[in-house]
């Protein structure tokens, strides 16, 4: 049977959100495969066993009777450890459920990459990019993507010039604007500010999640419109378009994980043409930023213009929610994303990684010194 790893966690503030991914994916994936699951836990260690599979765990945390474990580069094992040394499990594809710092910056991708797993995440490069929210509005803006206005900083900007950037933020922003942490999601750290106390206050609280700080332009009565695609084999693939009507002025965290009062409309009632200027967008953006694997894409609709606000490489529940029509249920899904995975991996490995050159054979020890 093929072995996937489930990896979930992480030392991340969205480590809880990474373990309800986590647990939807190890509940629902088929049985064709032998689930291994692999918890992060909040101080980077791994461990592994099939109570980790249970959300009862996580309830009241206690290691006894799961076993550390570890990936070592090139080869595409899991080494579990124990008392008499340790094993190793042959993986066929990891699942990567990690959400945020270390998980969907590309950290653990590269880790993946280097021991020859294949994953159903984004590359590297795509990876990081997407988690810079600012990088991301570069690239997107460089590819005429509209994206709402901004200001971004990094901690030791703003500790030497704060009065230049909050000045410039109340005449290029205005107030009300939104503040966020450049390299965050599940709305962690986000707030709707009105005037320079709060800002300063929003700019501060930041800075404990973040070294970057972004300022948007806030966009009153938008709409938030949100669509996964997926490139499965040759053909892309679109979600249903979600709309999630707010009980605030942002879709903050409490909206997304504990409120009753929220909701989302699958699919959302919005006309012919703005459903395909969003696939449009979303479409484009997926190839600027090298997608792969599912991706979703949250917009912004306001005043008859769209704007494409965030990009989530791996997205809570992986977008499961956004299949509905044409159905793909939760266990199809995953079987298709991990045998894709496993193909476009496989072509990867096609290319050369070799080339004969012969540089090295007339080099002796005298060619390293170094001379002043």
């Amino acid at each position: 049977m093929k072995n996937v790893l489930v990896v979930f966690g992480g030392k991340s503030v969205e480590h809880d959100i990474s373990i309800i991914t986590g647990l939807g994916v190890t509940t629902n994936l088929s049985c064709a495969y032998n689930i291994i699951p692999v918890y992060i836990d909040k101080q980077g260690d791994w461990w592994t066993g099939d109570k980790l599979c249970n959300v009862d765990t996580f309830k009241n945390w206690d290691a006894k009777g799961l076993r550390p474990c570890a990936i070592l580069p090139n080869k595409p094992y899991l080494r579990v450890f124990n008392k008499f040394g340790s094993k190793q499990i042959l993986i066929y594809c990891a699942v990567n459920c990690l959400h945020g710092h270390n998980g969907e910056d590309g950290a653990t991708q590269g880790l993946l990459r280097l021991s020859n797993i294949p994953s159903t995440s984004p590359s590297v490069l795509s990876n990081a990019i997407c988690m810079d929210k600012t990088m991301t509005k570069r690239v997107l803006d460089e590819g005429k993507v509209k994206t709402v206005d901004y200001i971004t900083f990094d901690k030791q900007e703003y500790k030497t010039q704060s009065k230049i950037l909050l000045k410039k933020i109340e005449t290029k922003i205005e107030y009300p604007c939104i503040v966020k942490p450049n390299s965050l999601g599940s709305s962690i750290g986000v707030n709707v500010v009105n005037n320079l106390d709060e800002l300063q206050k929003s700019i501060e609280l930041v800075f404990r999640f973040d070294k970057e700080a972004l300022i948007e332009k806030y966009l009153k009565n938008a709409r938030e419109l949100n669509i996964a695609l997926w490139e499965y084999g040759d053909e892309l693939l679109v979600s249903n378009v979600e709309e999630v009507c707010l009980s605030d002025a942002v879709y903050n965290f409490d909206d997304k994980y504990k409120s009753k009062n929220t909701v989302r409309m699958v699919p959302a009632k919005i006309n012919d043409t703005l459903l395909q200027q969003i696939n449009k967008i979303a479409t484009k953006a997926y190839k600027l930023l090298k997608c792969s694997g599912i991706v979703r894409f949250d917009f912004l609709y306001c005043d008859e213009s769209l704007y494409l606000n965030e990009v989530n490489t791996i997205p809570g529940s992986l977008a499961c929610y956004l299949w509905k029509e044409p159905k793909i249920s939760y266990n199809n899904l995953l079987s298709r994303l991990i045998e894709d995975s496993v193909v476009k991996y496989n072509q990867e490995q096609n290319l050369t990684f070799n080339f004969e050159n012969h540089v090295l054979d007339n080099l002796v020890k005298d060619n390293f010194k170094m001379t002043k």
